[in-house]
């Protein structure tokens, strides 16, 4: 999750580009809600099921609860979880630095026996070394992750930029590595709460009565879905309960307190109950919070008109990572590509002979250089186009992806 803005005043937002492009490449929730305010009332809930701490979290043990929790779920059932924290020092830290907030980690709240060995530190959670970067080209991943980023990179201090910034190099970083091709990842970025006249400490985000007449704005929040399948916006009214309960019906599990009246992500945004192997859900935390603003920012429209196309050079012959118990293949290819600021280029990923692309994206080295305009399926290939931002004459490098199927 991120920190503290509304769906207003980030997605059609100009100054945000990374997650308005990662919104269109992807799957993007209009009606996703928080469950209250502060900060900790939604890490915490989130992973429980309920939302209390309405004060926040000075110390473990002011918000210590013994109430059901995803964590001890999962070891219950024999599944895996690890908890990745941007900017601490130690495992299972139970107190804050400059940088980090305790509120922001939830396993520290349960008296979990595997904190210690579970909730790790990183120092950077874009960088290609350390715990998380490992696990996710080892394909070592946990059953769950659960993500939270140092508090300028979750925006809690300062402001958005950072954050938007931070997420288009940790969703490309995500998006090229073993796991994420394989198919078997599913990442779910969201923010913890917004502000706005209506926010108090304790408020019901949950009523779905007043969300829909626009009354709890504050509440309101952007949510992106990154995984092969999902694209387009989906109108559902979900809660944070609804990661909650989509973690649960994902791995088998009892739904826990407000999880078992929210509506599931699966069966939207293309997220199937699995059959061999699981998707593997990595929450990325929510981020901690700006400076509370007393108005929304109007979204700006961001489309694009179209351009003459540049044409992309193949530097190899698409690669391709198949999964036989699924039936899919993910095949990519990187384009070295010659920048026009201004215009719109059009690449395409072709699927092998006899299958037929269900999905497809993109990543950059340099995200801020490009931004999605559209995406589509083309026959057997899977067509995506990119308008290009900055950095005029320079070369980039673009991993263009086709999730194929066997019609």
């Amino acid at each position: 999750m991120l920190e503290n803005k509304t769906y207003k005043q980030v997605i059609g937002n100009t100054a945000d580009p990374n997650i308005n492009a990662i919104a269109k490449q992807c799957g993007s929730g209009t009606n996703t809600y928080g469950l209250s305010h502060t900060s900790a009332a939604n890490y915490i809930g989130v992973a429980s099921g309920t939302a209390a701490f309405f004060s926040g979290c000075a110390t473990v043990k002011a918000c210590t609860t013994a109430n059901p929790n995803l964590f001890a779920q999962l070891d219950s059932a024999g599944l895996t979880w690890k908890s990745y924290q941007e900017s601490n020092t130690s495992n299972c830290q139970q107190t804050a630095n400059a940088n980090t907030k305790i509120g922001h980690d939830p396993a520290l709240f349960f008296g979990l026996a595997d904190c210690p060995t579970n909730d790790v530190p990183v120092a950077d959670l874009t960088a290609s070394s350390g715990a998380f970067y490992n696990d996710l080209n080892n394909q070592t991943l946990p059953s769950f992750g659960w993500v939270t980023p140092n508090l300028t990179d979750d925006a809690d201090v300062g402001s958005y930029t950072p954050a938007d910034t931070w997420l288009g190099k940790f969703v490309s970083l995500v998006q090229n590595s073993a796991s994420y091709q394989a198919g078997n990842t599913l990442l779910i970025v969201t923010n913890d709460e917004g502000y706005g006249a209506d926010a108090v400490n304790g408020e019901d985000c949950t009523n779905k009565v007043a969300d829909l007449a626009l009354q709890q704005e504050s509440c309101h929040v952007p949510s992106v879905i990154v995984y092969p399948w999902a694209s387009g916006t989906d109108p559902a009214f979900f809660t944070h309960y609804s990661i909650t309960r989509t973690v649960e019906d994902l791995f088998g599990l009892s739904p826990i307190g407000g999880a078992a009246t929210a509506t599931s992500m699966v069966g939207h945004y293309g997220i199937t109950l699995p059959t061999s192997p699981s998707p593997t859900p990595t929450t990325s935390s929510p981020t901690p919070s700006p400076t509370p603003t007393t108005s929304s920012p109007t979204p700006t429209d961001t489309s694009l008109s179209p351009t003459p196309t540049v044409s992309a050079t193949p530097t190899g012959s698409p690669s391709s990572s198949s999964s036989g118990t699924t039936g899919y293949q993910v095949v990519t290819a990187q384009q070295s590509v010659v920048l026009t600021a201004g215009t719109t280029m059009q690449l395409t990923t072709t699927c092998p002979a006899g299958q037929v692309p269900v999905g497809g994206g993109y990543s950059a080295l340099v995200p801020s250089d490009v931004t999605v305009t559209g995406s589509r399926p083309a026959a057997s290939a899977w067509e995506i186009d990119l308008y290009v931002n900055s950095n005029a004459g320079t070369t980039d490098q673009i991993t263009t992806y086709a999730v194929c199927v066997n019609p």
